[in-house]
């Protein structure tokens, strides 16, 4: 895909309709010259993004052969050349050069469709009057009128111009020729009748094959154009269910190809579970049970983007979010403390709404973590390590309605707002005996530092 392309992907400032794959769809079935609304104008910048550089190319290519036939108006026309050069180089050569020129402007994105067409139709009438210039006794006389063939099949095709214009200025080509047949007495001799009438039809003919070949490059420039949209929607489908199961900073480094795998030296992880969820869902239907956990964890997702703490993921009625990931934040363990008793406040809030008792045990620890993406199909992003194990052992040695938190946790919140019960040394699984603590306020939350923005840590 060439860097315009990727441009015309960028909006350039038009409002884009909102139409659904079906209506999209339905317009590739059926192509037609015009687009509804402000999605017409972004096919016209579209068009002029992906083509201009033909249209350049195309009159390169133009002015070399226009100039390069005053090798054969010498021959063609001695006594005339002179003023064939004139045509030839002062009009019709200076317009090309003028129209290149402003093709290097911004001003031609407004206007190379009409200035195109202008300097084709100018084209046509530089070779009638060069017909019309010449002596009946010339070699040229009468075979310069082809040179308006070349013109019209170069007008329909090469500058890429969009299908009214190409018929415009195709047509509008042929018909000063008509004034080669009165001028040279053409209904005079039936010879010359027949042989201008042949003349006439194939310039005409030209015209209605080139008249289906606009036709049809425009429609394939269309549904171009359409195709490239329904990509995009579909990318950008795929990007937000991406970004629904992954971090955005890990679903941006997967679509550049890199493998994800961070070691972080510190960070604070929490794990929330909500009490008794075993017999709950006993009690309570599927589609009920469903909707009770989207709206706790939902209202969790919320708090955790106003601290900037990134969720890992859900399992079951397990909660896990970090704090620290994917930039190093000095106050991560407050940021995950504030979230704890946050969320503590939010559960009793939701058993008040809903009218079903929802209490939450929470653990934390802080240390260091390796993160990563596993999968090759179903991409999970998650940590590993001994902080992530003890975080999760902290809410399951915690009561109903408690934050539990390591010592070395605690030490990194000494001095904060906060205050502790303990310690009680606890028999941990799988670590033994453990010194921890029960986080109790505050419960007023600071507001979080606004602006930041993640920074992608090295990889180990």
């Amino acid at each position: 895909m060439t860097e315009a392309t990727l441009g015309a992907r960028d909006m350039r400032n038009v409002t884009r309709p909102l139409l659904v794959r079906s209506e999209l769809e339905a317009l590739l079935r059926h192509p037609r010259l015009r687009l509804p609304g402000p999605l017409e104008r972004e096919f016209r910048q579209d068009y002029y993004d992906r083509f201009v550089a033909t249209n350049r190319a195309a009159f390169v290519v133009g002015l070399a052969v226009l100039a390069g036939f005053g090798v054969v108006d010498r021959h063609a026309a001695p006594d005339s050349y002179s003023t064939l050069w004139l045509l030839r180089f002062g009009l019709g050569c200076v317009a090309v050069v003028v129209l290149l020129t402003l093709s290097y402007m911004p001003v031609y994105r407004r206007i190379m469709q009409p200035a195109s067409a202008f300097v084709v139709v100018l084209c046509g009438v530089v070779i009638t009057l060069m017909e019309l210039s010449m002596n009946d006794t010339e070699p040229g006389y009468d075979l310069y009128a082809l040179g308006i063939i070349l013109v019209v099949f170069f007008g329909f095709a090469a500058p890429r111009l969009r299908f009214w214009y190409a018929v415009l200025a195709g047509w509008a080509a042929v018909l000063p020729s008509w004034w080669i047949g009165f001028d040279h007495g053409a209904w005079e001799r039936s010879a010359d009748t027949v042989h201008f009438l042949v003349l006439e039809a194939f310039l005409i003919g030209s015209c209605v094959l080139g008249t289906f070949a606009a036709y049809a490059l425009e429609t394939g420039a269309r549904r171009s154009f359409l195709q490239q949209l329904l990509i995009e929607q579909e990318q950008e489908r795929s990007e937000a269910l991406l970004l629904n199961v992954l971090p955005t900073f890990v679903a941006e480094r997967l679509k550049l190809g890199e493998e994800v795998a961070d070691a972080y030296q510190e960070v604070s992880v929490l794990f929330a579970d909500i009490v008794g969820f075993t017999a709950m869902s006993e009690r309570f239907p599927p589609a009920e049970l469903v909707a009770l956990l989207n709206e706790v964890f939902s209202r969790f997702d919320e708090i955790a983007d106003r601290y900037e703490l990134e969720k890992i993921k859900t399992m079951g009625d397990a909660y896990i979010v970090v704090g620290g990931i994917p930039s190093p934040q000095g106050d991560h363990p407050g940021r995950v403390a504030h979230m704890a008793l946050e969320i503590q406040a939010e559960a009793r809030q939701i058993s008040v709404d809903l009218g079903t008792e929802i209490a939450l045990r929470i653990g934390i620890d802080t240390g260091p973590v390796v993160a990563g993406v596993i999968g090759r199909r179903k991409f999970s992003y998650d940590l590993w390590g001994d902080t992530v194990n003890t975080a999760s052992r902290m809410q399951s040695v915690a009561e109903p309605g408690q934050i539990r938190v390591t010592e070395r946790a605690r030490e990194r919140l000494e001095g904060g707002d906060f205050t502790f019960e303990g310690p009680s040394t606890l028999v941990i699984k799988g670590k033994g005996e453990m010194r921890t603590y029960a986080l109790t306020g505050p419960t007023v939350a600071p507001a979080p530092s606004a602006g930041e923005h993640p920074v992608r840590p090295a990889a180990s």
